[in-house]
């Protein structure tokens, strides 16, 4: 059996997410800037599909991925906690 890729869900097929780094929040516009102090924000691999842009449609859970934990985790991270 073949398996089929699709699109991530959480970078949009880009490979990479931007995240505040205040908040930990997944940054979805056009200006990539902290919500919080409005500095700008890098881009950063998605995790999801390790910057390949496309997940295996077969793989269990890969229509639901909690970007809200993993932000949570990245902010965590930049912060040294």
């Amino acid at each position: 059996m073949e398996n089929k890729e699709k699109q991530c869900p959480d970078c949009y097929g880009k490979g990479v997410s931007i995240i505040s780094c205040c908040t930990g929040e997944v940054i979805d516009d056009d200006f990539q800037m902290c919500p919080v102090c409005y500095e700008h924000c890098g881009e950063d691999t998605c995790e999801t599909c390790g910057g390949s842009g496309e997940v295996d449609e077969d793989e269990p859970g890969s229509d639901h991925v909690d970007m809200q934990l993993r932000a949570e985790n990245y902010s965590d991270l930049k912060q040294g906690i």
